[in-house]
Parts: C-alpha cells; structure tokens; sequence
C-alpha cells in the first residue's frame, strides 16, 4: 500500500505515521529499497534522530544527496542543481522532533520539482500536499485458531530464534507468545526487545514478568540508537 502511494504522481510529501517503536523506519526503509530502481535520481536517505534544530534540516538534507555546503550558496538552490531533473526519493526518518522544519520540506518540494519525500514521524507535518500513511501495532493474537501463524506471534517467533539458536516455538507456546505480544500492544520494538530476553526466560516466565516492562525490556542492540534500545528509552523519546 505505502509503494502504491508513492508510485501515484500526484504524491510528492507522504508521511509515515505512528507511535514510537511501531516500526516506521523499518517499513520506510524496506518500501524504498524495493522502489529504487523506479526512481531516476535514486534514492537518498537523511537520518534526522540526532539532529538537534529545526535549522539543521537542510545541511542534513544536502550531506544525504552529496552536496557539500559551500557556505556562500543558498542550500536549497545547491540541493536543486544537485538533484536536476531526476527523480529522486528523500527518505526524512524520524521527524517529529524537528515539526518545526516543516515549512523548510515544503519550499525544497517546490524548488525541486522532480523530489518525492518520505517523512517517518510521530507527529505529521501539517503541510499542504501532504498525504498520510497511517501504520499501526500489530491486532491481537489472543483467541487466534492457530496463533504461530500471527504476524505479532511470528515476529516474536523469529527475533527469539536470531536471538537464541536453541528456541523452538512448540504449539503449545503459541497462546503463551500470544498473550505476551498483546501485553506488550502489538509494538514491534517492544516484541523484539521481549524476544531477545527469550535467551534467559522461557515464553510462559517472560509473561509473568511483564508487569514491569519497562525495566525488562532493557536489552536491545547495544549499536542501536538510543531510543531504540530499551521501550522506556523509547517512550522517553517520544
């Protein structure tokens, strides 16, 4: 459905939305590598997590198409010349803590007219032309005919193998995983990080812990931003 939206010709400013750890940099990221080839220009990515201001959109915009600031020519105009009349999709991911650069999206679209933007956000940036691709938590697998056949379910099926090459989900597990996943809302980010704790916990004794999930999922990716780590660094972000 996002591919769709962006192929359409009137889509230049679509924005991803949702709560933190729903995985919208994930599916943007995906999306796009699998669009790449459609686009003339490519595709260039900004990662906005660490930029601090609003005024910083536009130098992390021109270091993502490979322009270098040459501190003398408008920023907007070199980003323009740089991306000619190709057709080039931006990916601008994790916007919400920079809403405020949003008029600075809208001139780069009507200055470079043959730029498409894909924005990740849990704000949107209330901008004409944009359109919103709202993304949501997995439903609930709890009561499911067969539950390992559940996306949030399968998610967690797959993170716990990676993270233990001993897991084996049996049939029996799948009520279990399933209840876990819907104590947990459905967020990706929360059932991966529940996952990785399967190195030490069985399904059924992470279950009994998460009444305090905010300090038992603490254990993510060491590389991994900040607010991706743990679901309270993730809720601190937001």
């Amino acid at each position: 459905m996002l591919a769709g939206l962006l192929r359409r010709p009137e889509s230049r400013l679509v924005t991803v939305l949702g709560p933190g750890g729903v995985g919208k940099s994930r599916l943007a990221l995906a999306v796009v590598s699998d669009l790449a080839s459609e686009f003339s220009g490519g595709v260039s990515v900004a990662a906005l997590g660490s930029v601090d201001g609003a005024d910083l959109l536009l130098p992390a915009v021109a270091s993502a198409v490979g322009v270098r600031d040459d501190g003398h020519t408008d920023l907007v105009d070199q980003i323009g010349r740089r991306v000619g009349g190709r057709r080039l999709l931006l990916v601008l991911d994790t916007f919400e803590h920079i809403t405020a650069a949003a008029p600075a999206v809208s001139l780069l679209l009507s200055s470079v007219p043959s730029l498409i933007i894909l924005v990740t956000s849990r704000a949107v940036l209330n901008v004409a032309g944009e359109q919103v691709f709202q993304l949501g938590p997995f439903r609930s697998a709890v009561g499911a005919h067969d539950p390992l056949a559940e996306d949030a379910v399968r998610l967690f099926v797959e993170r716990a193998v990676f993270a233990s090459s001993v897991f084996a989900a049996q049939p029996e597990d799948g009520p279990t995983i399933a209840a876990i996943c819907n104590r947990l809302d459905g967020l990706p980010l929360a059932i991966e990080l529940a996952a990785a704790r399967t190195r030490l916990l069985s399904p059924a004794a992470l279950l009994d812990r998460l009444g305090q999930r905010l300090d038992v999922l603490g254990a993510g990716p060491r590389d991994a931003p900040d607010r991706l780590q743990t679901l309270r660094g993730a809720i601190q972000w937001s």
